[in-house]
């Protein structure tokens, strides 16, 4: 899909800022089960490995297993 076409269901968002947005949620998420977080924390304070690319597909795609694999 087009990076930067809008998301109909999401008014003023385009495909990147979702890929980014749901990215960051899996290693968000994530991030609260490994640490044992008692509180929340600040997604800006976490390594998302964004490269200069920024988030594309395939970097919401290496979120998944780390995710799920936390999870289990």
């Amino acid at each position: 899909a087009d990076q930067s076409a809008p998301v109909p269901t999401c008014p003023g968002w385009t495909v990147a800022d979702v890929v980014e947005h749901v990215g960051t949620l899996y290693r968000w998420s994530a991030a609260h089960v490994t640490t044992a977080a008692r509180a929340r924390l600040s997604p800006r304070s976490l390594d998302l490995g964004l490269s200069e690319a920024g988030a594309t597909p395939a970097w919401l795609a290496e979120g998944v297993s780390p995710m799920l694999a936390t999870f289990s």
